[in-house]
């Protein structure tokens, strides 16, 4: 799973410095929410002139991605 994030030094050296399996939650707006553990990398993206910068954080599940008792899956 992979996501996209605005980068910023100190979040980026906050997440590459986790090295352990961690949980993680997605959460959505109408209340679905998602965990699992797993382990991550971050790598920054871009970077030409004048050009936003961002990181991409890689998630690799370790576990089941399992829904919350609520989530109903609906679009």
């Amino acid at each position: 799973m992979e996501f996209t994030a605005n980068y910023d030094a100190d979040k980026f050296a906050e997440i590459t410095a986790i090295k352990a399996a961690a949980t993680y939650e997605l959460a959505f707006g109408n209340g679905d929410k998602f965990t699992w553990a797993g382990k991550h990398k971050a790598i920054v993206v871009g970077g030409g002139v004048n050009a936003v910068v961002d990181m991409k954080i890689s998630v690799m599940p370790e576990t089941e991605i399992k829904a919350n008792e609520e989530t109903t899956m609906e679009a």
